[in-house]
């Protein structure tokens, strides 16, 4: 995104939609955000299938996201085991074939979310377990990653503080 104009600061609002596919051997694709100028780890990453409403105030690196749709992304065991999650996704996974890995952001800021959710048609997480990855950071407090090993569980992970990291904010199995 522009960082200036004749004028000034590009103050802009964008309509952006992640229409990308990702985890897969000939495609992985994600799209980030970043105004012109700016430091790389300033980037911002959309979740697959999201459509956003950006603000970018110009010259600043931050970019003010507004999720209008959150996407939805399905990885399946058969097709792929591993899938690296960014702030706001919300994920299938199918295990019917094999364990998979989603592995949460290296570099998450307060309030961030990822959902994670059994999709499976038969069998799921209780026959072939989801493994959810730290990225780095705890989750609940603890330097381990956390294994989903109930069918139909769906967990809502929210990222607090680097001490407590990931914390679980909601957890469903039926």
């Amino acid at each position: 995104m522009p960082a200036s104009t004749t004028g000034g600061n590009a103050n802009r609002v964008f309509f952006v939609e992640d229409g990308t596919v990702r985890g897969n051997a000939t495609q992985s694709f994600t799209v980030t955000l970043l105004t012109a100028g700016q430091s790389a780890a300033t980037q911002v990453p959309l979740p697959e299938g999201a459509k956003v409403l950006v603000y970018s105030r110009g010259s600043v690196p931050a970019t003010t996201l507004s999720m209008m749709e959150k996407g939805f992304t399905e990885v399946t065991a058969a097709s792929k085991t591993a899938y690296t999650a960014v702030a706001g996704d919300q994920i299938g996974v199918d295990t019917v074939a094999n364990i998979v890995t989603i592995t949460l952001p290296a570099s998450p800021a307060q309030g961030d979310e990822v959902t994670i959710m059994d999709v499976s048609a038969s069998n799921g997480f209780a026959t072939n377990k989801c493994i959810v990855g730290r990225g780095g950071s705890n989750i609940q407090g603890s330097a381990s990653d956390l294994d989903l090993t109930a069918n139909n569980q769906c967990v809502t992970l929210i990222f607090t503080t680097a001490t407590k990291g990931w914390q679980i904010k909601t957890n469903s199995t039926s």
